[in-house]
């Protein structure tokens, strides 16, 4: 028995007319990419907020009853995240080049105990560089309470004046 000769269609190739070609779809791509940026950019929910300010005043660090800045510096007030429960202050440093540049500097945390548990606004933890003047501020100095403008427990005082 023999197999008969199989013919082989040929289809001629298709083609898809659209009424859109890539320059279209490039042009819409651009309009919708305009469109949502000028939503998010210009929109009431984008908050215009400066984080942090920056002052210059009369500042205090006192340790263990020993003065390590007692003279006019930078003063950093920083609004809370979305995490934190409040502020976040800085007292001395800068940059080198900052005219009120200090050698010494702490950094309170508000609304923080020094368990890191919930506090008041009036509470707070703080740290600052210790006495050998680290870049960093990694020795803590406990729980604070807030008295006007300083931030006190037994053995620091840590205050800001602007």
């Amino acid at each position: 028995m023999s197999i008969p000769d199989q013919k082989r269609l040929i289809l001629p190739p298709l083609k898809i007319e659209s009424s859109f070609d890539t320059t279209a779809h490039y042009a819409i791509s651009v309009a919708l990419f305009l469109l949502v940026y000028t939503f998010f950019s210009t929109s009431s929910h984008a908050v215009n907020v400066e984080p942090c300010s920056l002052t210059v005043g009369k500042c205090l660090i006192d340790v263990g009853g020993k003065q390590y800045l007692d003279a006019s510096c930078n003063i950093q007030v920083c609004l809370p995240e979305e995490w934190d429960r409040g502020q976040n202050i800085r007292i001395g440093g800068g940059a080198p080049s900052d005219a009120y540049v200090s050698k010494y500097f702490a950094d309170i945390k508000v609304g923080y105990d020094q368990n890191m548990d919930d506090a008041d606004q009036d509470t707070a933890i703080g740290f600052w560089n210790g006495v050998f003047a680290d870049d960093r501020s990694q020795s803590p100095l406990g729980t604070l309470k807030r008295e006007g403008e300083c931030w006190i427990n037994s053995t620091a005082r840590v205050c800001g004046w602007r």
